[in-house]
């Protein structure tokens, strides 16, 4: 199971965070979704075995574009 924490958060979020992973990893999740570097960060030192897959807003557009032009 992926989990998505592609938001950017605000700073008073960010203390929370630590929890969001923890129970993350609790709760038997395989990989977080994450574009934000700093969220990354987050997530290797919280909880350095966790796949992370990195969202790109950018190649994401590319793929749709070019999905609709074929």
């Amino acid at each position: 199971m992926f989990l998505t924490c592609n938001t950017l958060p605000r700073n008073n979020e960010i203390p929370l965070f630590e929890q969001f992973v923890r129970e993350a990893v609790e709760a038997g999740v395989d990989a977080l979704i994450a574009a934000d570097l700093g969220i990354i960060s987050l997530i290797k030192k919280y909880a350095p075995d966790m796949v992370i897959h990195r969202f790109h807003t950018d190649r994401y557009r590319k793929l749709c574009y070019s999905k609709r032009t074929l």
